[in-house]
């Protein structure tokens, strides 16, 4: 069995010997009108969750046992699984499970860690990635993995702002750990997290992570880790053109992310066009970065020049089609080459050919 589906194992089984363990104790359940609560709690009503919480929570913490860990976090869930939760409810209620669970980062028991990071996974909003950031180096794989999902599903995919204190800690965080991270299925979750954060400092930190990415797969060539780019990013882009559509980012972030994907569309067409070609189990994702690709060159373009009516080169039909030669050379007039500039210099995006030359590859 290969490390990485080995890995993914160890992920699955450490979640499900937690998630599907039998319910032991109570049914007891919130009342349907007071999870429904459109408005704030009233006191009353706080204490009847703050008591809810507190009961299952503890039992999280105290893990005495795979089934109870199980019902503890089952429990936790459910409220806000209920499609009816209320506006009212659900900020009171995050933010009372935040509290419970700020210790169980430091928990000794990697099942409890693990329990804890797939309930704050349930919830939204900066409270959220900053609790789930302090799991991202946990030394469990299954924990890093839903710790860094956690973050990406607190973000609300890209709808949450995260301000610059938060997304200066979280950044680091999940830089520190795709750093360090050999599973590649962990990696690509820390990368989608690192993706959705909506800050300047998280995409920055994005446009490095691929940069050093990059002259990896310079030297080993390509290989499924590749996922991690094409997950991060999807989320890092939508975010920055949200933001830019709404004034937050200037466009030249846009010009240094066309210049990060330009630069890995050469390494595709190197490796295309190579004796070996692209390996069959990493084209799937290859097409998927090209097509992602080549919707941000596009929207690039259009952003820096509204009245460009060039043809634009249809790169991803192309290498869908297997026409390596139409591939590359569609690539080359995107980028550009030395006998001929290509659309990244000749439209107002206007990026150097310099700036997208590949640095030579270092051995070792």
């Amino acid at each position: 069995m290969s490390y990485v589906r080995r890995s993914l194992c160890v992920i699955c089984l450490l979640t499900l010997i937690g998630v599907s363990a039998p319910v032991l104790h109570g049914q007891e359940m919130l009342s349907t009108d007071l999870v429904m609560a459109a408005d704030d709690l009233a006191a009353d009503q706080l204490d009847k969750v703050r008591s809810y919480v507190s009961r299952w929570s503890q039992q999280l913490l105290a893990g005495k046992g795979v089934a109870e860990v199980s019902e503890a976090r089952k429990k936790l869930q459910e409220p806000l699984r209920r499609p009816s939760a209320g506006a009212g409810f659900i900020p009171a209620y995050t933010q009372l499970i935040l509290v419970a669970l700020d210790g169980a980062p430091r928990h000794a028991d990697a099942l409890v860690r693990l329990n804890a990071m797939v309930v704050v996974g349930q919830l939204k909003g900066p409270g959220v990635v900053t609790l789930a950031a302090r799991s991202v180096n946990d030394k469990h794989a299954g924990v890093r993995y839903w710790a860094s999902k956690a973050i990406a599903n607190g973000t609300g995919g890209v709808a949450v702002l995260i301000e610059a204190p938060v997304a200066k800690v979280v950044t680091k965080a999940l830089v520190d750990a795709i750093t360090a991270e050999r599973d590649p299925y962990v990696c690509e979750q820390m990368c989608v997290a690192l993706g959705g954060l909506r800050s300047p400092e998280a995409r920055a930190a994005m446009l490095k992570v691929l940069d050093t990415r990059l002259q990896q797969y310079m030297v080993k060539g390509l290989s499924t880790d590749l996922r991690g780019e094409v997950s991060g990013l999807q989320r890092a882009q939508q975010g920055l053109i949200i933001d830019v559509l709404q004034k937050r980012a200037p466009l030249e972030e846009v010009r240094q992310f066309v210049t990060v994907v330009g630069k890995y569309l050469q390494v595709i067409a190197i490796a295309a066009q190579s004796d070996q070609g692209i390996a069959s189990d990493v084209m799937p994702i290859c097409i998927d970065l090209v097509g992602q690709s080549e919707q941000l060159l596009s929207w690039a373009v259009k952003q820096f020049d509204p009245n460009f009516s060039g043809k634009m080169p249809e790169i991803h039909t192309a290498i869908k089609a297997g026409l390596v030669p139409q591939f590359v050379l569609g690539v080359y007039d995107w980028v550009g080459s030395t006998t001929a500039p290509g659309l990244l210099q000749t439209t107002k995006i206007n990026i150097p050919l310099k700036q997208l030359q590949l640095p030579a590859a270092k051995a070792g």
